[in-house]
């Protein structure tokens, strides 16, 4: 993983499964590109694992509405 800078905006190139990626952050400061550098690193691991990120369960009346109509909508 590197970080460099041509003209005042900041890129990132490394490694991933044998290909070199290699991209603008689209930002003048460095820790800002090295947060996008990771995570466009975590995306790519993710996705080239079958990662599949949960979602929070809904609230009990929030599902219980769902609920509900769902059950009026058959008997109607």
């Amino acid at each position: 993983m590197s970080l460099y800078r041509r003209g005042s905006v900041w890129w990132y190139k490394f490694r991933f499964n044998g290909q070199v990626i290699r991209e603008s952050s689209k930002s003048c400061s460095k820790t800002v590109a090295r947060s996008a550098e990771h995570a466009r690193r975590r995306r790519l691991e993710e996705s080239w694992g079958g990662i599949v990120r949960r979602s929070l369960p809904s609230i009990f009346s929030v599902a219980a509405g769902k609920w509900l109509e769902s059950r009026l909508a058959h008997v109607a």
